[in-house]
């Protein structure tokens, strides 16, 4: 007795070549879909202690997931707010703070801005509980995230 008739299975079709080769799908899916939900960033323990952290990248995009000091893992850009400066080769597993290489600026492990050098001397530089610069947030861009 056959477990399996070649005769119930139905015709099997792939999707053309295309949808994995072609620059414009994929720019498509970016836009449409990497964007729009939910994607997989990595698993939990890998940053299982304060300061540890990993890179990823989805849909061209440099991102980092790091644990801050109360246990919960963020998730982030990786951009520096002022000048767009990727920040991950600074960072070292266990860091204390995230500090970025262009100009020095360093942020807690939650995203919020820390100091910078001179920035007290800037007319119209505040920092409360979002560091601020004529309106605009300079913390570093925060994404959702959701553990499982």
């Amino acid at each position: 007795m056959a477990l399996f008739k070649t005769s119930d299975a139905g015709v099997v079709r792939t999707l053309d070549p295309a949808y994995y080769t072609s620059k414009a799908i994929y720019e498509q899916e970016c836009a449409g879909f990497f964007m729009r939900t939910w994607q997989y960033a990595g698993h939990s323990s890998q940053a299982p202690n304060p300061g540890d952290y990993f890179t990823f990248e989805i849909a061209g995009q440099q991102l980092f997931c790091i644990r801050d000091d109360r246990g919960k893992l963020n998730s982030f850009y990786n951009v520096c707010q002022p000048r767009g400066s990727r920040i991950s080769p600074r960072l070292r597993s266990c860091t204390k703070l995230i500090i970025c290489p262009y100009h020095a600026w360093s942020y807690r492990l939650d995203g919020q801005f820390f100091k910078g050098p001179n920035t007290d001397s800037v007319p119209g530089f505040s920092r409360g509980g979002d560091l601020t610069f004529e309106g605009s947030n300079r913390s570093i861009l925060r994404l959702s995230i959701r553990q499982s």
